[in-house]
C-alpha cells in the first residue's frame, strides 16, 4: 500500500499508459525522447512495473500516451499520443519487471509501406492526402494548412513513388514544395500538421525566464525557466540561382534567382536540373531555396527544466541581460532527458548509499519567430539504374500507339501498384532516338 501510494498521483513527473494495458500498469523509471520540424518524434522509456507476464508482440502498433509534468502550478501535462514500435523485455528486481519501449507518432505508419507507384494529375493538397489516406491514417490525424498559392497550384502531371516509404516519398516532395509538419494535441487527438506558412501555426507561446543554471531558485515551482541559450549566426550566400531546360522550347532560358543575405553574405549558390518546367515554378524554387538557408543564418540553442517544449510551437524569453533576447522564438529541434528512479527507490524503501535526484531537462533549438522555415533537402531524388520494361499506352485496338503534338507518348511502367485503366496510365513522355550521320551522332561503347 505504500509502495502504490508513493508513485501514485501528483507525485508522477512523467506517466505512460498503453490502451491494452490497465491504466497504472507502468511507473517511467527514465527516458529520452527527441523531435525536429518535418520528423517523427521517437521515445525511449524505461518502465517499472508489477505485471510480469506483459505480452510484447500485442502491444506493437497499438496506441499509447506519455506526459510529462514539471511541476509548475497551473501547469498543463505535455502529452504525446502516439503508437508502440517496439516494447522488450528487460529484467526483474525487487518484485518488478523492467521494459523498455519505443513511442513513435502514428506519422510513423508511412515508414511501414515501401513500393513504387504513379500518381497523375494531383494537385499538392491531394499528393499529401492520397499518401496519408493510403497509408491507413483517419482524416482527423493530419491537417493540411496549405497558403492559397499551394493549394490552387496547377496540378502536377506524372508523379513517381519508386522503391521508397510513403514516409520518404511525401518527404521529398514537402521538401521541394517548402512545406513542413509537427504535432498538436487537441480534444485528447494528436495531429500532424502540414503547412507552408509561419502564420500558420498556433498564436500561444510558452514563457520561459531566463536564470543561468547554479543560481538559486526560490520560485522553482511558479515559472518555467530557461538555464542557457546561446546565438549563433554563420554565412549566407549573397543569392540562389535556379537554372533548368526547357522540353518544349529549347531556346526558352529557365532562370530563377532569389537573394539570401545580399548585403553581407559571401558566395553564391546555382544549380540546374531540377526538372522545373516554368519560369514561375523555378522562381518559386528560388525563393524556397532561399528561405531554407536563412532560417538557419541565425539560430539559437537553450536548454530549460520547461516541459511542454515541442516543436512547431513558440516559446517567449524573458528575463535575458541581452534585452534583444527577450522575444519569441519557433521551436524546430528538442532533445529531452527524464528520470524519477529516486521516486521508485524511495517508494521501494531502498536505500541507496547515493542520493538519486529525479530530473528533467531539454535540449532545443530555435529560429526568431517571424522567419520562415523551411525543411531542408535531406531526401534524395530516386534514380533508374539502366532500363524498364513498360508498356505502350492506347485506347481503342491498341493497333496504333497514338502521340502528340510533340511526338509523345502514354507509357504505363509495370511496378505501378494500382491499376489504371486504357490511356489513363501515364504523362505524356518523349521516346529518345540514337541517330548518327557522317558528322554527328551517338557512339555506343561496350
Amino acid at each position: 500500500m505504500f509502495v502504490a501510494t508513493q508513485l501514485a498521483g501528483q507525485n508522477r513527473l512523467f506517466s505512460f499508459e498503453a490502451v491494452k494495458c490497465p491504466k497504472d500498469a507502468f511507473f517511467v523509471v527514465q527516458f529520452e525522447g527527441e523531435e525536429a520540424l518535418s520528423a517523427l518524434y521517437r521515445f525511449e522509456l524505461l518502465l517499472a512495473s508489477k505485471d510480469s507476464d506483459i505480452d510484447a508482440g500485442a502491444l506493437i502498433g497499438t496506441a499509447a500516451h506519455f506526459s510529462l509534468s514539471d511541476g509548475v502550478v497551473d501547469g498543463q501535462p505535455a502529452t504525446y499520443q502516439g503508437l508502440i514500435q517496439e516494447f522488450s523485455y528487460e529484467y526483474e528486481s525487487g518484485g518488478w519487471t523492467f521494459y523498455q519501449a519505443i513511442l513513435v507518432p502514428v506519422l510513423w505508419k508511412l515508414e511501414t509501406f515501401v513500393l513504387s507507384e504513379v500518381y497523375l494529375d494531383k494537385s499538392r493538397p491531394e499528393i499529401f492526402n492520397t499518401v496519408l489516406e493510403n497509408a491507413g491514417m483517419r482524416r482527423n490525424d493530419f491537417e493540411m494548412r496549405l497558403s492559397s498559392d499551394s493549394a490552387n497550384a496547377p496540378k502536377l502531371e506524372y508523379i513517381c513513388q519508386y522503391r521508397e516509404s510513403y514516409l520518404t516519398f511525401i518527404s521529398r516532395w514537402a521538401e521541394r514544395l517548402g512545406v513542413y509538419w509537427w504535432y498538436e494535441n487537441t480534444g485528447g487527438q494528436e495531429k500532424a500538421v502540414f503547412t507552408d506558412l509561419r502564420t500558420a501555426h498556433k498564436d500561444e507561446a510558452t514563457t520561459l525566464h531566463y536564470q543561468p543554471a547554479g543560481e538559486l531558485d526560490a520560485q522553482s515551482t511558479q515559472k518555467r525557466r530557461c538555464q542557457r541559450l546561446r546565438q549563433v549566426a554563420q554565412n549566407q550566400p549573397k543569392h540562389v540561382v535556379i537554372r533548368d531546360f526547357s522540353a518544349h522550347r529549347a531556346s526558352q532560358e529557365l532562370k530563377g534567382t532569389a537573394p539570401v543575405d545580399p548585403e553581407t553574405g559571401i558566395g553564391e549558390m546555382h544549380f540546374f536540373g531540377r526538372k522545373l518546367k516554368s519560369v514561375m515554378d523555378i522562381e518559386q524554387r528560388a525563393k524556397i531555396a532561399a528561405e531554407s538557408l536563412r532560417c538557419r543564418a541565425v539560430r539559437y540553442f537553450g536548454s530549460s527544466t520547461a516541459t511542454g517544449l515541442r516543436c512547431g510551437h513558440f516559446v517567449r524569453l524573458a528575463g535575458h541581460p541581452r534585452n534583444s533576447f527577450n522575444r519569441r522564438y519557433l521551436l524546430t529541434e528538442a532533445t529531452h532527458r527524464g528520470s524519477q528512479a529516486g521516486l521508485l527507490l524511495d517508494g521501494l524503501g531502498i536505500d541507496t548509499k547515493q542520493k538519486i535526484s529525479d530530473f528533467y531537462l531539454a535540449d532545443f533549438t530555435a529560429i526568431p519567430d517571424d522567419v520562415q522555415f523551411r525543411p531542408e533537402e535531406r531526401h534524395p531524388w530516386p534514380r533508374i539504374i539502366g532500363t524498364i520494361n513498360a508498356f505502350i499506352d492506347a485506347e481503342g485496338s491498341g493497333q496504333y500507339a497514338e502521340l502528340n503534338q510533340y511526338g509523345e507518348y502514354k507509357v504505363q511502367v509495370p511496378f505501378a501498384m494500382s491499376k489504371k485503366s486504357d490511356y489513363r496510365g501515364s504523362a505524356w513522355i518523349r521516346m529518345a532516338t540514337p541517330y548518327a550521320g557522317s558528322d554527328h551522332g551517338c557512339i555506343s561503347r561496350c
